[in-house]
């Protein structure tokens, strides 16, 4: 089983570039940011998509902090004893 200390950065990673991507995607869909061109310009399927992949993007941050917390205090306990 891999170490929390060596998966954290990538899933974190991971998670704060999928955010970033929702974000991209939300401000697509609301006609923000991107070319009149583009097909998820003011598409509002693209807001629900944004808002999916931006939660799933904190979800992924959010168990790589999680797993981090938790070595820190397991290794915690095993050096008081």
């Amino acid at each position: 089983m891999a170490r929390a200390s060596n998966v954290k950065k990538p899933v974190t990673a991971a998670g704060l570039v999928l955010i970033a991507m929702g974000f991209v995607f939300l401000l697509q869909s609301q006609g923000t940011l991107g070319p009149e061109t583009s097909f998820m310009y003011t598409n509002t399927e693209w807001d629900v998509n944004g808002k999916a992949v931006m939660l799933a993007g904190g979800i992924m941050c959010t168990g790589a902090i999680s797993m981090h917390l938790y070595a820190k205090r397991k290794n915690k306990k095993s050096n008081r004893s």
